[in-house]
């Protein structure tokens, strides 16, 4: 299978590996140029299209080796608290991919795609207190107006054509 390695300098490479459920920490472990001071966690998951994204890797390690990735927000963890995009981690991250039972290959674009959909909002301010202090603005009559007609369907729908094309 293939997955993604993020060194600690958030640069990343595609690996390749055999492993199984019970064999995949282990050989994680072998791979990794830095580790961090614990033993290797599988540590968020999220769900995307009809599969599961994991990530591994450590929550404890020397300072000097604190990752510079940040994962995809809100990731579920069996036992972490802190969210996904928040938490400090060490040493190497895997990310890889499963489809029901079984791992699939994930590669550096498909992370790229997944990362990119799931953080797409992070970067707007969504604070609202810049606005608290305004007045209330009142809608122009016009937009009153428009609000009260109503607007007549049309029996002319188009149907929508389906785009089978596959994009990779």
């Amino acid at each position: 299978m293939k997955l993604v390695q993020v060194y600690k300098n958030g640069k990343m490479e595609d690996v390749e590996i055999k492993a199984t459920n019970k064999t995949l920490i282990n050989k994680l472990e072998r791979i990794a140029k830095i580790r961090g001071g614990c033993s290797m966690k599988e540590l968020y998951a999220w769900k995307y299209d009809n599969k599961v994204i994991i990530s591994y890797g450590w929550i404890e390690g020397e300072d000097s080796n604190i990752n510079a990735h940040n994962l995809v927000t809100d990731g579920y963890s069996k036992y972490l608290d802190t969210n996904s995009s928040d938490i400090k981690l060490y040493g190497d991250i895997f990310i890889c991919c499963m489809e029901g039972k079984k791992y699939r290959d994930f590669d550096i674009l498909k992370y790229g795609e997944f990362y990119t959909n799931n953080n797409l909002y992070d970067d707007y301010c969504t604070d609202s207190s810049d606005y608290e202090d305004e007045e209330a603005i009142e809608e122009p009559k016009y937009i009153n107006n428009l609000k009260k007609k109503e607007t007549k369907k049309s029996n002319n729908v188009e149907k929508l054509k389906r785009d089978n094309s596959d994009y990779i």
